[in-house]
């Protein structure tokens, strides 16, 4: 498992710290913060319906986060297209992740 780190850095979650889930007809990047940062659907070829990861003003993303998160970190479940993060704010929470659509 990953070490724990800050949940919010100030800039840019590094690509790093972002799993890939997908369905085998659309992806999406996950970062361990909770955040969607980049997300193509109905299929892997179609524009991005969010892309904070190349602009984080414009870009959009969605956040999936408890409130007061301070450290976090994730990986992938194994054998699977899912991945696990865990974050600590007053206690820690899990979630598990995977994209259905």
């Amino acid at each position: 498992m990953n070490k724990w780190s800050p949940a919010s850095p100030a800039d840019y979650l590094p690509i790093k710290d972002h799993g890939l889930i997908g369905n085998g007809r659309a992806c999406a990047l996950v970062g361990r913060d909770g955040t969607v940062s980049f997300i193509c659907v109905p299929r892997f070829d179609a524009p991005p319906l969010l892309c904070s990861l190349l602009d984080r003003h414009r870009g959009g993303s969605f956040l999936l986060a408890p409130e007061g998160l301070r450290l976090s970190r994730q990986h992938y479940l194994e054998d699977t297209p899912r991945d696990r993060a865990e974050g600590n704010c007053s206690g820690t929470c899990v979630s598990r992740r995977a994209l259905s659509i």
